[in-house]
Parts: structure tokens; C-alpha cells; sequence
């Protein structure tokens, strides 16, 4: 099975020490790294120290949150600029995976995960995502989208994604693995202004138990989450194949800082149990900052052996 990490929220200096590195080649473990504009700049010589620490590298491009941060269509021509800008800076020979984030706009699930959500906020922010989404309707954007994706693989990248578990509904099931039709779903993914997933490369639904636990309010229960991942893993597998990916955790917070996690390494091990029941043949843990911040990484790494 395929060990991958993201790491969002751990700066590219502290990914590149020693101790990290040693961490991730000991336990066979790939990293998906998030990209930022910032991160330009220094990203050839970031690539190049995990390339000879032995450490096979994913690049995850990753707007301005002011841009929208993930992909869809109104961050799609900024995604398009910082694609180009990584594109100049590494070359072609050590070009491997770009992982392109299918998430809505950033303000607008910020502002809906809130603590204490405000009408105010969510309201600006749902706007504003109406405004940058009328630059390309759903036909066009699309277009575009494979259009870039396969020019991207022609330039010696391999295109994957990091995916909603509505993906997995439409498309010939009737329903999602949460149980909402797949009519419906896909009306929400239009209106989330999401882009359907392309490329060669590995598709990673994220399943993420401790988000579906916490954010269910209870709704989603411990005792049902297991056939749930199983039901969804089954559905990744029948439509990525191969590719197929599966996102797990949460081992810390992410993007919105205020995500409910794991309360210890017992859930992941039951999830990974899963997914080898499955037969899927990789997937990709969050996140390597939190992993770190925990402590204990390497009691909580030894689920892998």
C-alpha cells in the first residue's frame, strides 16, 4: 500500500530538516506539499532536498485564501498563474505528481465552519463566490479544466486530486455514502462551482472520520462510521480503479484551525484496517503538521508497520 502525507500546514523550512525527513523515509512515507505563492520562490530547492533524502514528492498548489485557496471555477485562473509559476521552477526530469484541491470557495466554507457561524459572514462570502463563479459557467469552466489538465500531463506531470466524498454520488449511483441523492448532490457541487476530477494521476477522496463525526453533530455516530468508509471505499475503487486514494484523519486541524481530530491513533488504525479490507491500494493521512504537534509521531506512524 501507498503511504502518502499531506502537509498543509507545516512550513517548507521545517519539512526539509533532518529529523522530518528521516520521519517520513523511515516509515515509506511520500508527501503531498502544500504550494503557496510565497513558496515559489524556493520550491526547486525544497523538491531537490526531499528528492535526495529519498522522500517522492506530490505538489498541492494552493491560492491566496483571498482567491479561494482550492479549485473551482473562480479560483481557476489563478490556480492556471501558480501552476505556471511552479512549472517555471522545477524541471521537467523531476516533475511527478500535482495534486489539485476540488474544495468550494475558502471564505465561504470558513465562514460556514465557524464556531459560531454569522449570517453577516456567510452571506458576503456566498456573494462574492456567486461573483467569481460568473466569469465561466459550469459547460465552459469544465472545458477549460480538462483542457489544462491535459496540457499539464503533456508537460510531464501527472494530474490527481484531492476530492469532496460527493464524488463519489451521480454518475450512476443513486446515492451518496451519507445517503443524499445523487441528484442532489450534484446540484450542490454546481452550485459549490466544483470541477469534475481529471487526470492520470491519484484521485484522494477525503473521508475523514473525525470531520464527519463532528461536524454530523452527532448525526454520524463512531459505530456507523466503519461501513460508511467501507461503503465509500468500495465506490472509489469501482470509479478510480487504480488511482484510487482515500484520505484519512484528521491528526490535526487544517485550514480552518478549528477541525475536530482523532482523539488517538486507535481510529486511524481502525481506518486503514478498512481500506486494506477494500483492496485500496493507497492513501494519504492528515497532515504531517499536526502529526508533529501531536507528539508521539512515530507511536502513532507505527499503525503503518
Amino acid at each position: 500500500m501507498r503511504r502518502r502525507i499531506w502537509s498543509e500546514t507545516l512550513p517548507h523550512a521545517a519539512v526539509t530538516t533532518r529529523e522530518v525527513c528521516t520521519l517520513l523515509r523511515d516509515h515509506r512515507l511520500e508527501v503531498a506539499l502544500a504550494v503557496r505563492p510565497s513558496d515559489v520562490d524556493t520550491l526547486a530547492r525544497t523538491v531537490a532536498i526531499l528528492a535526495d533524502a529519498g522522500i517522492a514528492t506530490s505538489l498541492w498548489p494552493m491560492v491566496d485564501d483571498r482567491d479561494g485557496r482550492w479549485v473551482h471555477r473562480g479560483s481557476l485562473r489563478h490556480h492556471q498563474a501558480l501552476v505556471a509559476a511552479i512549472s517555471q521552477e522545477i524541471p521537467k526530469c523531476h516533475r511527478g505528481e500535482l495534486v489539485l484541491d476540488h474544495e468550494p470557495y475558502f471564505p465561504l466554507v470558513h465562514a460556514l465552519c465557524a464556531p459560531s457561524p454569522s449570517i453577516t459572514a456567510l452571506a458576503g462570502a456566498f456573494r462574492e463566490q456567486v461573483r467569481r463563479d460568473r466569469e465561466h459557467d459550469a459547460a465552459r469552466a469544465e472545458k477549460m479544466y480538462n483542457a489544462w489538465v491535459l496540457a499539464l500531463e503533456a508537460d510531464q506531470f501527472s494530474v490527481g486530486g484531492a476530492l469532496a466524498p460527493t464524488v463519489l454520488a451521480g454518475r450512476g449511483a443513486r446515492r451518496s455514502p451519507l445517503g443524499l441523492r445523487a441528484l442532489v448532490v450534484e446540484r450542490m457541487e454546481k452550485t459549490a462551482g466544483l470541477l469534475p476530477p481529471a487526470g492520470s494521476g491519484r484521485q484522494s477522496t477525503m473521508l475523514y472520520r473525525s470531520l464527519a463525526e463532528g461536524w454530523s453533530r452527532g448525526v454520524i455516530k463512531p459505530s456507523s462510521w466503519p461501513k460508511i468508509l467501507e461503503e465509500a471505499s468500495r465506490r472509489a475503487l469501482r470509479r478510480f480503479g487504480a488511482n484510487a486514494d482515500i484520505s484519512l484523519g484528521l491528526v490535526g486541524p487544517g485550514a480552518l484551525e478549528t477541525e475536530p481530530i482523532y482523539t488517538d491513533e486507535t481510529a486511524f488504525a481502525d481506518d486503514l484496517s478498512i481500506l486494506k479490507k477494500v483492496g485500496i491500494a493507497s492513501f494519504t493521512l492528515f497532515d504531517l503538521g499536526g502529526l508533529l504537534r501531536r507528539g508521539a509521531a512515530k507511536r502513532w506512524l507505527s499503525v503503518l508497520e
